[in-house]
């Protein structure tokens, strides 16, 4: 099975990219692991096969601490009172829909790169993509600094945004801002006022 999966990969491959002969000879003289398992058969398998892919993706089991007929109750972190765990009890619908919003949409996929797309293994990516004589992926576009940015729409960030004549002067850089509420909008206010 190994050696027919390598020479069918290579052909489809070599259809789509011109591969050094060197490469291919290397690919080809390589054993090759491919991993199958037997299909999946009965509604209880496959329950069980999809139960490792969403268990703990919306909420873990153990978060869950009852279920009757008419709802759920689960530990949920509150973040608007300190990060506090708290119970909330939901009808067994709406537990439902907001599990469900979870799903990925069609074309996406949940499920870890490895091998030579993993991320550990970028720069093996790029060095097969260099032998390939192919663009370095993900493309990155240059990052560009605000005021470049305005500059290519023809904007000037300086202006003022409420009387669009005076111009806007850096005074203080903020580097924490506090999570607490209005604590954010406190430090605001403080630095407005010494400006001002």
């Amino acid at each position: 099975m190994c050696k027919v999966f390598r020479a069918k990969y290579m052909a489809h491959l070599s259809r789509a990219l011109e591969i050094p002969q060197a490469v291919r000879k290397a690919l080809l003289a390589k054993d090759w692991v491919v991993y199958c398992k037997p299909p999946v058969c009965g509604t209880d398998k496959v329950v069980e096969y999809l139960g490792r892919y969403v268990n703990r993706i919306a909420i873990s089991n153990r978060r869950i601490k009852s279920v009757d007929a008419d709802g759920v109750s689960f530990e949920y972190k509150n973040y608007r009172n300190d990060g506090a765990v708290e119970v909330m009890y939901l009808s067994g619908v709406e537990f439902l829909r907001r599990y469900c919003m979870h799903i990925l949409p069609p074309g996406y996929v949940r499920i870890r790169h490895y091998g030579y797309l993993a991320t550990a293994s970028k720069d093996r990516l790029h060095s097969i993509q260099r032998q390939l004589n192919r663009p370095l992926s993900p493309r990155r576009r240059p990052k560009k600094t605000v005021a470049q940015i305005c500059a290519d729409k023809g904007l000037d960030y300086n202006l003022c945004p409420h009387c669009s004549e005076g111009h806007l002067h850096f005074v203080k850089a903020i580097s924490y801002w506090p999570r607490a509420p209005g604590g954010t909008y406190a430090a605001l206010r403080e630095l407005l006022s010494a400006a001002i």
